[in-house]
């Protein structure tokens, strides 16, 4: 059986590179630019092992789509969390990034798949 991930960004490139990378890794990617995309897309792919996510994003953060699928679904869903941007930001959405697995922009590819397969191999 395929483990699918899910890949959600705003800039569409990170999601495309993040995905190609995955995919010659083995896994099935999905990707989705908004918070609503994502969402829609988790609702029709229960089988998603894992959701990683942009912090920043316009109209609605990773954060809210963290909250939305919790809500939702409960904590079904395992997720990495990615920003570029620093502390502040951080502080400002009261993340708990102890909670969640942290990858910063611009990606580093050894970083994400090394990130990936030890969350998805403790699983």
């Amino acid at each position: 059986m395929t483990i699918k991930i899910l890949i959600v960004d705003d800039e569409e490139f990170i999601c495309e590179e993040a995905s190609e990378t995955l995919i010659e890794e083995g896994y099935e990617c999905l990707t989705a630019i908004s918070v609503d995309a994502a969402l829609t897309l988790i609702r029709t792919n229960l089988d998603i092992s894992l959701i990683i996510t942009d912090l920043k994003m316009p109209e609605k953060s990773g954060m809210v789509l963290i909250e939305s699928v919790e809500n939702e679904f409960g904590k079904t869903f395992k997720f990495v969390v990615m920003s570029g941007h620093g502390s502040a930001l951080v502080d400002e959405v009261s993340i708990d990034l102890n909670a969640y697995n942290f990858l910063k922009k611009p990606l580093d590819i050894d970083k994400l798949i090394e990130t990936v397969s030890s969350i998805l191999d403790a699983s």
